[in-house]
């Protein structure tokens, strides 16, 4: 994801082509609909705020595909159906360079892999060492899918579950029971609208004390360094999107 940062981007916010869904919403103007606080579009093509920003150097390893596990026990192994409903795996380079960063934090933790689509990051967090994998997305046939995965895999249920559910919705339900996860991989589609969730993780929702949340995002995209009790570590570029790694400091 790469992202050359010697163009000026377009006045507007960028069309892109990935077609998963979790949420609704659009962009308007230059700040996102409702957090713009947290949310806006790189307009200054020199702006860089966050010492740590950088290309991921990263490659999908040898002998896998982007339909395929990178990476554990379940290496080299490929989902069911991976494309179904307009899903798509996030590419492998991707998720190579995410969990080189999630490293031995990864090891029997919680993970949340919010608006799921295929549910290739949880999956892949499980065959890892995550010891429970929770997949939320708003589709039933996505949700049909992941499950079907985890039973191919044969990933027992303790180990995964699946919510069928809007990810604001879900994260309040979460808060409310006071649940916590130790990662959280948000994967919001470009044009959602992120304003109820941004508001929840600001607050620490489920998120543990000391706990990290990735957000994939267009690369044109820039979310602040600091948002509520999460700080920004650093920022993974790639083509069109971008990654920011945030750990909860409070």
């Amino acid at each position: 994801m790469a992202q050359n940062r010697g163009e000026r981007p377009p006045k507007t916010s960028p069309k892109p082509s990935r077609r998963k869904q979790c949420g609704s919403g659009s962009r308007r103007g230059n700040t996102h609909k409702t957090c713009g606080r947290y949310l806006s579009t790189v307009r200054d093509s020199g702006r860089n705020e966050n010492p740590t920003d950088g290309s991921a150097e990263a490659e999908r390893p040898p002998g896998t595909s982007d339909e395929q596990v990178n990476g554990g026990k379940h290496r080299g192994k490929p989902l069911l159906e991976p494309f179904i409903n307009g899903s798509v795996p996030v590419p492998g380079a991707e998720r190579e360079a995410l969990f080189e960063v999630f490293g031995r934090q990864l090891s029997a933790s919680r993970f949340l892999d919010l608006c799921a689509g295929t549910g290739m990051i949880g999956i892949e967090a499980i065959s890892r060492g995550a010891m429970l994998g929770t997949f939320v997305d708003r589709k039933s046939r996505r949700c049909g899918q992941i499950r079907r995965n985890l039973g191919a895999l044969e990933i027992k249920t303790g180990h995964g579950e699946v919510f069928e559910e809007e990810s604001g919705p879900f994260l309040k339900r979460m808060s409310r029971k006071k649940r916590f996860w130790d990662i959280v991989f948000w994967d919001p589609p470009f044009e959602a609208d992120y304003g109820d969730s941004v508001r929840f993780f600001a607050d620490g929702a489920v998120l543990r004390p000391e706990g990290l949340i990735a957000v994939r995002h267009h690369g044109k995209l820039f979310l602040s360094n600091v948002i509520g009790v999460l700080r920004r570590r650093e920022i993974l570029h790639f083509e069109e999107t971008a990654i920011s790694i945030y750990d909860r400091t409070s």
